[in-house]
């Protein structure tokens, strides 16, 4: 490097600095203007920073002031995000001092600008930058409020450069998605065919792909291949991703160098290429905005710049990786990631570089000085707006996808063919063809195990009401499973839709069968009983007479023999008859069968359990203590942390000694506590509850009240003592174990009631009541 080289640099950077000064002495007469970026995508978009960066550097150093607004139509692209940008802009524009120019960047910015222009932005001259599509640039040549710099990406000298760098390549694969600068890069890309041999340019296109099945494919690239990233927001599916993190699902699946036509992402991963600087690109119209605020120019006057100040750029660590020659890039290539200097370079350089940095720190040292204030403030209002933009983030596609996902339901959505549109992670376990669940697939061939029919959303778009099919018995994974399923019509802008939703529901349906089966258990009990009954009185006289008869027609008692004499004839002539007509045997074949029936209502007897069930006297007070301390400890191991608990306060009234089964008592009284620990530790958050607890027997009666402060007196609560009452708690809708046990033990076995009211200070009393003995 010689000296003229470095005088012709130093005057390159010094230049401008004058000429920024100048224009601040001006600025500081005259009043600060103010400009309004439209950006067209959101503050973590890899462009953003570098527009921003790019107006700055023209505005900061003569004090124009800059507030950007951003669009976020990259992750919502469909038209409606631009008319609800539109409303708090305009609340934002009335509130805030005028503005003098709109500068926007990329297409959707541009318009947006030109939409508004009569409302939110009438009279302000529009300049634009980063406008991709360029026969529309162009023709803003014939308006003359708008004025600007063309995006044009470096396509096929970006290839030729490939193949001169990399001699064995022999194709070029671009890889582009769904957006729509993706896909008119993308044909733009395809246009240049016909310039090759046949084979050489191919793409892999992510409307068409899955990530997997990219990532798949490219695994299976050979060395005579090149890749060329165009654009990764999206797949097939619709999964998204930001684009630093579908670019490192590119580079590390990809075995051969990954190019782009872009800044941002060299450095990071991509070997680089001719690309679009979005800095220049900003500091070009910034550069407009000021020659029409200082100048008085009209922006029509200024022609539409229609050669992009691209600039070739490599990532020089990742050259010497690939073992690419740096001597085959274009002159005045910049290079990232610099593969150090050897110490002889440094040398050579030293005095010029020593040269260049004195004149440069002495105009920067004045610059700092004059600007640093106002840096400042600068600085702070970016960052207030970059934290009111990060909280905005909160209302995303990205965080509304991850609470459906979170849902425990499974949800898909149709469109009017019966064809899948989206669908929740949950959806996947109800796919009776796992693996096969995407976009466009037809619903009844993948979830074909669901009791849904085309005919069935035929009918529910036509009379736009929801279906509900209630426990209805589907294969899941191969398990017999009940699925709650409803279908209900969606209104689209598009097209009319259809939401299908399907709920496993067994662990309800088998606690409805287990009652149906416990009661039924207990009426047969009770059956029974009354035939036992039946046949023990008429049992116990057929075996008294038979042993009557025995006894008065054989033997050799003294009356038997007298009333045979006074008969005219004799015992012997009496037994010889009885024997001869076979009376003896039938006396005892009658005994024998009397003695079985006897021994049959004995067994039904012991399958009463009437043995084992024996009452006993049993302390209230002490058996409610314990079963609540059990249900309150149960509680506190329930949660994490120890966060919350229950703790029940304990009152007695009445006798303490009560007459009846200890062990079903004691077992009952615990899963009744146990119901209200669990509704608690779903409603309550922090901290301790207390349950006031009462114990009251008499002669006739034992009674256990709880009041639940937490406890919500809904519909269910109201439904619960008139299910008791008519043994109907299949009536009551997910009971819950606890509740089925208390059922059961109190009321199909002991006759006992439930009572439930609302206490005035707060929250629901529940009282247990039976008889005393039962």
């Amino acid at each position: 490097m010689n000296l003229q080289s470095t005088a012709i640099r130093i005057l390159k950077y010094l230049l401008p600095c004058l000429i920024f000064l100048g224009f601040s002495m001006i600025s500081e007469a005259s009043g600060a203007y103010r400009v309004l970026q439209l950006n067209s995508y959101h503050p973590e978009f890899p462009t953003a920073g570098l527009v921003h960066d790019g107006a700055m550097s023209v505005f900061a150093p003569v004090g124009v002031e800059m507030d950007v607004e951003y669009l976020d139509t990259k992750r919502h692209p469909d038209e409606q995000i631009t008319e609800l940008a539109a409303k708090p802009l305009a609340y934002k524009l009335q509130r805030r001092p005028a503005y003098a120019a709109v500068l926007t960047s990329d297409d959707n910015a541009l318009h947006f600008a030109l939409r508004y222009r009569d409302t939110l932005f009438k009279g302000l001259p529009i300049v634009f930058c980063g406008v991709n599509d360029v026969d529309f640039a162009l023709s803003m040549n014939g308006d003359p409020g708008v004025t600007g710099v063309i995006e044009a990406v470096s396509l096929k000298p970006t290839i030729d450069l490939i193949f001169t760098l990399s001699p064995s390549v022999k194709r070029v694969i671009a890889i582009a998605d769904d957006t729509l600068s993706g896909r008119g890069d993308l044909r733009s890309f395809l246009q240049l065919k016909g310039e090759y041999p046949s084979g050489t340019l191919d793409a892999m296109d992510l409307a068409r792909l899955s990530w997997n099945e990219l990532e798949e494919q490219l695994k299976h690239l050979q060395q005579d291949t090149a890749l060329l990233l165009l654009s990764a927001y999206g797949d097939v599916r619709g999964v998204r991703y930001d684009f630093a993190t579908g670019m490192k699902r590119v580079v590390s699946a990809s075995p051969v160098p990954v190019y782009h036509l872009w800044r941002h992402g060299i450095g990071g991963g991509l070997m680089g290429g001719i690309v679009v600087s979005h800095y220049h690109q900003a500091r070009a119209a910034a550069l407009m905005v000021l020659d029409i605020l200082h100048n008085g120019k009209s922006p029509g006057s200024i022609p539409v710049t229609d050669k992009s100040p691209n600039v070739c750029m490599f990532d020089a660590s990742l050259m010497a990786r690939w073992h690419l020659d740096v001597s085959r890039l274009p002159s005045g290539a910049e290079l990232v990631n610099p593969v150090p200097h050897s110490f002889t370079r440094i040398l050579s350089d030293s005095r010029a570089m020593y040269v260049a940095m004195a004149v440069i720190l002495a105009g920067v040292a004045g610059l700092v000085v004059l600007f640093r204030h106002r840096k400042h403030l600068q600085r702070m209002e970016a960052q207030n707006r970059l934290d009111a933009a990060r909280r905005g983030l909160l209302d995303s596609q990205e965080s509304f996808k991850s609470i459906i996902d979170s849902l425990p339901e499974a949800l898909v959505l149709l469109d009017c063919d019966g064809r899948i549109v989206d669908w929740n992670r949950n959806a996947e376990q109800w796919a009776t063809i796992p693996g096969k669940l995407g976009a466009g697939k037809d619903f009844f061939t993948i979830f074909s195990s669901l009791p849904l029919a085309p005919s069935r959303i035929d009918l529910v778009l036509a009379r736009r009401e929801a279906v509900h099919i209630s426990n209805s018995p589907v294969m899941l994974g191969g398990v017999a499973v009940y699925a709650d399923i409803l279908v209900c019509p969606v209104r689209s802008s598009e097209s009319d839709r259809v939401l299908v939703r399907c709920v496993d529901v067994s662990g309800q349906v088998r606690i409805v069968q287990y009652l149906m089966g416990a009661e039924w258990l207990f009426s047969l009990g009770g059956t029974v009983s009354e035939v036992t009954k039946s046949i023990n009185s008429p049992l116990s006289a057929i075996l008294l007479d038979v042993q009557n008869i025995h006894r008065r027609l054989g033997g050799s008692l003294p009356e038997n023999e007298e009333t045979a004499r006074l008969c005219g004839t004799s015992m012997e002539a009496i037994t010889a008859y009885c024997n001869r007509r076979g009376i003896s045997g039938m006396l005892s074949g009658l005994r024998e069968a009397s003695e079985g029936m006897a021994r049959v209502s004995a067994e039904l007897s012991v399958f009463m359990n009437e043995e084992r069930n024996k009452l006993s006297s049993v302390n209230l007070g002490e058996l409610v203590r314990k079963a609540a301390n059990l249900a309150a400890t149960e509680a506190w191991l329930g949660v994490a942390g120890n966060e919350r608990g229950v703790r029940f306060v304990f009152s007695e009234e009445g006798k303490p000694e009560v007459l009846f089964v200890r062990e079903e008592l004691e077992l009952a009284l615990l899963c009744f506590f146990r119901w209200h620990g669990k509704i608690c530790a779903d409603v309550w958050q922090s901290g301790e509850i207390e349950l006031a607890v009462t114990a009251s027997a008499s002669q006739s009666e034992i009674e256990v009240r709880v009041r639940n402060p937490v406890m919500e007196y809904n519909e269910q609560l109201r439904m619960l003592p008139d299910a008791f009452a008519q043994r109907q708690m299949l009536l009551v809708p997910y009971m819950g174990a606890e509740l089925t046990l208390v059922y059961l033990l109190f009321v199909l076995r002991h006759n006992g009631s439930l009572a439930v009211h609302e206490h005035p200070a707060g929250g629901v009393v529940t009282s247990l009541r039976l008889p005393a003995g039962s």
